[in-house]
């Protein structure tokens, strides 16, 4: 049998390879990450970015609202003062208030 040649790379091939590893070590450490995805149980008060096409220059950027159920995974059903919002809204559009009592929501009058 006869040896198979080294193949010798050059320094820019060389320098594709190391790129291209490094990406590869990036894409893994980003998308290996164990995030805790937060679960909100009913009547949790949370707040929602509204989009600026959806309110007036005066308006607030943010609505307070309160869980009333989730009836798929990740996704909730909000009340606010003005009534059930129409849509289901993923987590990661809510942040939960620590403490609603601070800011002046009551619970009850929603």
């Amino acid at each position: 049998m006869k040896p198979i040649p080294l193949i010798t790379l050059t320094e820019a091939e060389e320098s594709v390879l190391a790129a291209q590893q490094k990406t590869r070590d990036n894409m893994a450490h980003r998308y290996n990450k164990r995030l805790v995805i937060e679960i909100f149980a009913p009547d949790t008060i949370v707040i929602v970015q509204v989009p600026r096409e959806d309110r007036g220059t005066l308006d607030h950027a943010r609505l307070y609202a309160r869980v009333l159920e989730q009836p798929h995974p990740g996704q909730y059903r909000l009340q606010t003062e003005h009534g059930i919002l129409d849509r289901l809204y993923p987590t990661r559009e809510l942040n939960q208030v620590d403490n609603p009592t601070l800011v002046g929501i009551y619970i009850s009058s929603f």
